[in-house]
This record gives C-alpha cells, structure tokens and sequence, in this order.
C-alpha cells in the first residue's frame, strides 16, 4: 500500500501508511542525486568560513605554526573558492532544484526512510534522547556554535548514539547532507528514520530528525508561521503505544522572539491535547528558552502541562547540569565568552494525563569547554527513560 498525504484541520500534515511507494523511491533519488550537486559548495564553504570567520591562532585549533604561513594559506584558500564560485554555485542551484521537484513528488513534507534493523515491539517502556547537533550544512557549525564540520564529528556521535541505545531519537540542526551520513551509520540499528522535514530548497528545511525501533502507525509535521530562511516547526510521530514530538523553537532574547515562542509552543500544545487522549505523549527539542535566565517556562505553563524530571532532579541550573554552552563558539570565533555562557535550552518532556509512569532524565556529554576542538556539539544530549 502506497502513502496517502493528508492534512488534517490544524494544520499538521500526515500519512497513514509506511510502505514505501515507487513514488517516494522517486522522489529519494531526487532528494540523493540534488545532494551530490550541492556538495561541491558544501566542501567548499569549510575552509572558506574558517578562513574568514575565525582569528588565526598559530599552532592552536588547527592552524598552522606560523602566522604568516597560516594568513598565506588563508588567501590562497579564499582565492580558491572565488575561482570555483562560477561552477560551484550553479551546481548547487540545480541540486536545490532537484530537491524541490523531489518534493513535489514526495507530496510529505519529509523523507521518510527504512532502516535495515528490524521493527521492535512496542513495550509501553521508552529509552527517548534528544540532541541539537549542531550539523549544519557545509562550515556552517563553525559560525554557529563553533563546531568542527559535520563529516568530522559524525563516527563519534554515532557512537555516542549506540551507546546511549534511545528507542527513539530526536535531533536538530541537521542538515539533510548530515541526516543522510548518520542514517547511513545507524541504519542497522533502527527500522523507521524520517529526515528533510520541513523542506525548503535553497534555504534551510527545519533540521530536525528522528529515528525509531519501533513501527510507526502515523507522523505529521506542524509547520510555525513566518518561517522563511529555515522551516521551523515540530514533527511528530505515533507509535503503537505512544506519541513522540520533537520541535526546534525561534532562537533570540528580544520580546518578539519570546512572543514567536509563545505562539509555536502553543500550536504543539493544542496538537498534543487531542494525541493524548488516546496515547501518551512525550516531548523533546530545542526549546530555546532558559528557565534559570527568563520567565518563559511559567508563562507557558510548562509544568503545569507536563511532567518534567530534568526539572525535580536540577531545579537550579549550573554549568553541570546545562545542556548547552556559548563558551566554544565564542573561543573558536575569538570573542568574548558572556559572563553566564551556559544555558539550558534542550527538554525531554511528558504530557500530563491518564498514564503513571517512573520518569527518569540524563544528562550525555558531547562536549568540554577544555577541548573545545574535540566537541561534538555545542549541546548536551538527554536521556529520558520512561518505565510503565
């Protein structure tokens, strides 16, 4: 049986069946073929953010001994990249194309592959982690968040994911170049992933991704209003037992940040209310707000709505118990750290309802502000463990 796309009335967009149709294997091969287009420009945006972006720090975080040799190595790479600019930015333009017919010929707004892991039963307990990565496209991290490029980084949190063995995992910030090298590690290990979602050639889709275990009876992806360089929104999926959403919340500290916020949390709250009359509901992201710095977290009622386990183990945030820190990126780019530059962004959330479970919450390592070369995100993974 082939995917029948529906929409429902608020707005989330969702399939009722995971055979994957010839249409869809169609529009994989787009998807693929418009990502090896684009990673000329990719490759080559690496080198050139590092050159121009970050201070040149002879014989630390990768430059070479010698000033002047690393400031010679430095134009001849930008100069490089300017030669190239005229086959490589046409390159990648047909790739964005290919992209946007493959999604015209997917009609979800995600790709959704199989993995080669069998499905697992349902149980009604849950291993859930969620983790910004920090996998932009290309040299992007190293702007945001001062990350080594993805291919670099990509062994390492693979095998930080088995390790950890989450029944489902959520991820954002990944970019469908560092979605597809991840799958293609952790394909063995899970049945279901979903990736692209949100897509938006040439911009950024939302980043977000999600693997699972178990079988997936429906998914759907609710898309935030005013989204145009990058698809915000938040994907969920349904399992036999449960529902899982993910989301990626509007970054910024100004009043119409928290209010853009304020709207997004309430959209996924008003899906969840109807999802959790029929199955439990958990929630993980990026929120982008920090309860040890504003007042978002009571205005939206966040505990009063959900059973946070994070928040009874941690109810005052250090930069131990942070999940994310300002302080690599400012070193790599070569500016000041602010004086609090840890934050807790990330969330790993239950509904409130009909279900009694033992709640337990995680924090995993990706990253020391010691070694800030060796980080595998500018974010700390969570582990939420659930037991029926």
């Amino acid at each position: 049986m082939s995917s029948t796309a529906l929409l429902s009335s608020d707005g989330a967009s969702s399939i009722s069946s995971y055979q994957i149709s010839k249409r869809q294997k169609i529009a994989q091969a787009l998807e693929l073929t418009g990502l090896f287009f684009s990673k000329p420009v990719h490759i080559a945006s690496k080198p050139l953010i590092r050159a121009l972006a970050t201070p040149i720090c002879p014989g630390q975080d990768g430059n070479l001994s010698s000033y002047s040799l690393e400031l010679i190595w430095r134009i001849f790479v930008v100069t490089i990249c300017i030669i190239t600019a005229p086959i490589t930015i046409p390159l990648a333009l047909i790739g964005a194309g290919m992209e946007k017919i493959a999604d015209i010929v997917n009609h979800t707004p995600y790709t959704h592959w199989k993995g080669t892991a069998k499905e697992q039963e349902d149980t009604g307990n849950y291993r859930l982690m969620t983790l910004n990565g920090c996998m932009l496209w290309g040299g992007l991290p190293i702007m945001y968040g001062g990350m080594r490029p993805p291919s670099d980084r990509m062994d390492q949190l693979a095998s930080k994911i088995r390790a950890a063995d989450p029944d489902v995992f959520v991820m954002q910030e990944m970019s469908f170049d560092a979605s597809y090298q991840l799958y293609s590690k952790l394909k063995g290990n899970y049945a279901n992933f979903f990736t692209r979602i949100g897509p938006n050639p040439p911009m950024m889709e939302s980043g977000l991704f999600v693997a699972s275990k178990y079988p997936i009876n429906n998914a759907g992806f609710i898309l935030f209003p005013d989204q145009t360089q990058m698809k915000r929104g938040a994907f969920w999926i349904e399992t036999p037992k449960s529902f899982v959403f993910t989301t990626h919340m509007e970054f910024g500290h100004t009043e119409k940040d928290a209010n853009m916020r304020k709207e997004q949390f309430e959209m996924i709250w008003n899906q969840i209310e109807e999802c959790k009359k029929r199955k439990p509901c958990f929630l993980l992201g990026d929120f982008n707000i920090d309860r040890s710095k504003t007042k978002e977290y009571d205005v939206l009622e966040i505990e009063e709505k959900f059973h946070d386990p994070y928040l009874t183990e941690h109810p005052i945030i250090t930069a131990e118990s942070s999940t994310c820190t300002n302080e690599i990126s400012a070193h790599v780019l070569g500016e000041k750290a602010p004086d609090n530059p840890w934050e807790l962004d990330d969330y790993a959330l239950l509904a409130k309802g009909d279900h009694r479970y033992k709640l337990d919450s995680k924090l995993l390592q990706m990253y020391d502000n010691n070694k800030p070369d060796k980080a595998l995100s500018d974010h700390r993974g969570l582990l939420l463990t659930a037991t029926a």
